[in-house]
């Protein structure tokens, strides 16, 4: 082999599959098959196979693929020109250098520090440092990431950590980027095409950014903003264009600091309105807990309340227990004592109405325009005189009412019950309206009972009615027989015992006879 006048094809690792004779490369770094172990020699294909000569310190050949002269020293092959033929060390200026090919940094714990003004830096204790040069206010590391979206393997599943993200989806595809401090919305995502992976955004946009050669038509599965907007800005966005899923996070709010003030803060900010375009099955928030062991909670508030203008819907159990002791399996509980649900008219006086149990002996009860006390079995009224029902817990469904329109502290004064034998017991006398029957086979209920001015009616049984008449009395010591109630003791017995002496003498006919004549009197008495 000649190395004086020296021309090989190309700098390869891997000898080329069909070689013709006479062919000759420089073996890279990393030599394979018939080349293994002849890294930076000079090989040339021959009629027995491959000749190899190691180099030597000056020796220079000319690379066909580049079309320029390489230089051999101290196990470098470099480009004539170049003074790369061994590790940098110290300081050293590179201006308008180009690096192609693989290049790596290794600093053996030392840090990398990069600005763009005219003074090196001092890293700081980080692996890299990036500084902007005085007077400047942006600072940003722009690392684009492109990829062309598709099913297949190795371009599935591109985990990016980037500060500014340009996805160029051209088919179906799961991509995932992120951005820092930065937008990460510039999706070139065409009609009919997902994309189920996710833009997420942190201290950042994950917002679909109108942008020169990007365009948002297609659908993208996921929008996550950690102190960041989700959705799609500018009109770059075409009008099939779907984010099927966003979610938005800001942080913490926390103030340690004595003095200090935080105006409006949000732990949690969520909002989802449309402007123009349309919004639709979206969750301001959107918890789930699910497979835990213990103390599994989608939502937990530790203080504070709970307030929400628009309608809620809970698919599950609603309690406000102290502890999970529901008998039943309701939608909305309370099991602590003095629980109860308030519900009525929106006037704040007087309308205020409660479900709920007593402190004191737990009787559950239904309140109407009046509230249980925090303390006992009584009860508060707000502008208007209240009533209740309430179980006694002895079985006994009791009616009551609160006699003072505006206190709090009231006994209840009982109007009814019914017993737990289901017996009606009125505590004062009860009022029937009139009723008069059309005819004694009028359309009634066995038991159903009637009155007006003449008659009390009785249904005796279904559709049977009797009747019997009303008459005025007067009082017995105005009677015509007062005087015979005045007589005394003494004078009866006299009397009693003169008609039983007289009757015993009577005959048989004077008997009949008298008989006939009393009962004379009678019927005279009677007309």
């Amino acid at each position: 082999m000649d190395l004086d006048s020296l021309y090989v094809f190309d700098i390869l690792n891997t000898p080329p599959s069909t070689p013709a004779i006479g062919d000759a490369y420089i073996v890279g770094d990393s030599a394979t098959g018939d080349w293994t172990g002849r890294e930076r020699n000079v090989t040339e294909f021959t009629a027995s196979g491959w000749d190899f000569a190691p180099p030597f310190n000056g020796l220079q050949a000319f690379v066909g693929s580049t079309n320029s002269f390489y230089v051999y020293k101290d196990t470098i092959w470099a480009a004539v020109g170049s003074t790369d033929f061994a590790t940098k060390s110290g300081v050293e200026t590179l201006s308008n250098k180009t690096i192609s090919g693989a290049f790596q940094i290794a600093t053996n714990g030392a840090r990398t520090g990069i600005t763009n003004d005219s003074t090196p830096i001092s890293p700081l204790p980080a692996l890299l440092t990036v500084h902007n040069k005085t007077g400047e206010t942006s600072n940003t590391l722009n690392t684009r990431g492109y990829w062309t979206g598709t099913t297949a393997a190795p371009y599935q599943n591109n985990d990016c950590i980037l500060t500014e993200v340009y996805n160029d989806v051209q088919s179906d595809s799961l991509n995932r980027s992120w951005a820092l401090s930065a937008p990460n919305g510039y999706n070139n995502i065409p009609a009919g095409v997902t994309d189920t992976g996710s833009r997420v955004g942190v201290i950042g946009w994950a917002v679909s950014v109108a942008r020169a050669g990007y365009v948002h038509e297609g659908i993208l599965a996921s929008q996550i903003g950690v102190q960041g907007n989700c959705g799609f800005q500018g009109s770059g966005s075409g009008a099939s264009a779907i984010i099927q899923d966003a979610i938005g996070v800001r942080g913490e709010v926390y103030n340690d600091s004595a003095g200090s003030t935080i105006q409006n803060a949000r732990a949690g900010s969520f909002h989802s309105s449309p402007s123009i375009g349309t919004v639709q099955n979206n969750y301001a928030v959107y918890a789930l807990a699910q497979n835990g062991t213990a103390s599994n909670y989608s939502f937990y508030g530790a203080a504070g309340k709970f307030h929400n203008q628009g309608d809620a819907f809970i698919g599950g159990l609603l309690s406000m227990a102290t502890a999970a002791s529901t008998q039943s399996s309701p939608a909305i509980a309370a099991r602590k004592a003095g629980d109860s649900y308030e519900f009525g008219h929106p006037d704040a006086e007087g309308y205020g109405s409660n479900i709920g149990a007593t402190y004191s002996s737990g009787w559950p009860f239904i309140a109407l325009c009046a509230e249980a006390d925090p303390t006992g079995n009584t009860f508060a009224t707000r502008g208007k005189l209240g009533t209740t029902i309430h179980n006694n817990l002895a079985g006994a469904m009791i009616f009551s009412r609160l006699t003072n329109a505006n206190a709090s502290g009231q006994s209840l004064t009982e109007s009814a019950r019914f017993d737990a034998d289901g017996h009606l017991q009125l505590a004062t006398t009860p009022y029937l309206p009139t009723k008069t029957p059309s005819s004694p086979t009028a359309v009634g209920k066995t038991g159903e009972i009637g009155w007006d001015a003449n008659y009390l009616y009785i249904c005796v049984a279904t559709n049977t009615w009797k009747r019997v008449a009303l008459s005025s009395w007067t009082a017995l010591a105005e009677s015509s027989e007062a005087p015979i109630a005045r007589l005394s003791t003494k004078k009866r017995r006299k009397a009693s015992t003169k008609s039983t002496a007289k009757s015993k003498r009577t005959t048989p006919a004077k008997s009949r006879k008298r008989r006939a004549h009393a009962k004379q009197s009678a019927t005279s008495r009677t007309k």
